[in-house]
């Protein structure tokens, strides 16, 4: 078990998790976007990614921060992995 599986077994709704960037959520668009959602959805943990303000789950509990924080991940794990796809040419 990885440290980060171990903090998140100890995770609780409620609590908050600052990241530095999405990616450290996981390899791949995937595994983020599976992360993603058991810590926000299922778990009911704030994320806050520190290199992307608008990725910040506390902000906006209502109807469009809800919206706001279902979809702006998969748009910046899509810059992301062309970022990523830029750096490994």
């Amino acid at each position: 078990m990885t440290a980060v599986q171990k903090m998140v077994k100890r995770m609780k709704s409620g609590d908050l998790l600052y990241i530095l960037s999405i990616d450290r959520l996981g390899r791949n668009y995937e595994e983020i976007q599976r992360q993603w959602r058991i810590l926000a959805k299922e778990i009911g943990i704030d994320i806050c990614v520190v290199d992307m303000p608008l990725l910040d789950t506390r902000n906006g509990k209502d109807l469009m921060g809800t919206f706001i924080a279902d979809r702006i991940p998969v748009s910046a794990l899509h810059r992301w992995g062309e970022r990523d796809q830029r750096d490994q040419c």
